[in-house]
């Protein structure tokens, strides 16, 4: 997880109130960065927050693969539904999307972190995929209204054209 994460997270937060049922998908802490029950807590602290991942771990709640989320929960459970830093590990993260969606209700949220060009490889277990703003706008979000998407840059390269990751959210109709 980026340094952008808990930011991206924190601005979010304090534009959108009042999410229930809340699901964390790729959670599994594997570098030591932030464990975003803190925030979530803070904002609703009557939440059900669960957090899940392919692999056991400290934070996680449930085990499960983000290919089936939908199979997992069923349709429309959880008004906020989030990930960040796990796409560039999935082997088929359009899967994951689609059960993303799947499993966020209508009017709920869908939030969605992911590196880019600038992010160097980092292998939990595999690294796949970089992911640019076009992505973002093109797919993940194109059926989805509120939407907000916005580009981290590295902080050492200066005026730099290339990206260190992508984060945006929806609101799904």
């Amino acid at each position: 997880m980026t340094g952008m994460t808990p930011w991206f997270l924190s601005k979010f937060l304090e534009e959108h109130k009042g999410f229930k049922d809340i699901l964390e998908v790729g959670a599994l802490d594997v570098s030591g960065g932030y464990d975003l029950k803190d925030y979530i807590s803070r904002a609703w602290p009557d939440a059900n927050y669960l957090q899940t991942d392919m692999r056991e771990g400290a934070n996680i709640d449930v085990v499960v693969n983000a290919h089936n989320l939908l199979e997992h929960f069923g349709p429309e459970k959880f008004d906020l539904v989030f990930s960040f830093d796990m796409f560039e590990h999935d082997d088929a993260f359009w899967v994951s999307w689609e059960n993303m969606k799947a499993v966020c209700k209508k009017g709920g949220y869908l939030i969605l972190g992911a590196p880019s060009r600038h992010t160097p490889l980092h292998e939990h277990p595999s690294d796949y995929w970089r992911f640019m703003k076009p992505a973002f706008e093109n797919i993940f979000f194109k059926d989805l209204e509120d939407v907000y998407i916005h580009v981290f840059y590295p902080q050492e390269l200066h005026n730099s054209e290339i990206e260190n990751s992508v984060a945006g959210w929806g609101k799904k109709i």
